[in-house]
């Protein structure tokens, strides 16, 4: 079942603002769990996958546009 981004933050323990699971998002591909990365995106909500893809994802960040690029090509298999 899909969860905003700040009910998972906080159930991870990773923070209670939305930027704190859009972040370890980010860091799973970094630390090279695509996989991971990936499933994290899935369990958003629809608004929160909006949010993360067109809002926090900054084009000008090597990691940021990776990161978008794998999620785009998994979720549209």
């Amino acid at each position: 079942m899909a969860k905003t981004a700040e009910k998972l933050a906080k159930e991870l323990e990773l923070g209670e603002y939305p930027v704190n699971y859009y972040d370890y998002i980010v860091e799973s591909f970094v630390n090279g769990q695509k996989t991971q990365c990936v499933n994290l995106f899935k369990r958003l909500v629809k608004s929160d996958r909006i949010t993360f893809i067109t809002n926090y994802l900054d084009e000008r960040d090597y990691f940021h546009n990776e990161t978008r690029d794998l999620i785009i090509r998994q979720t549209l298999k």
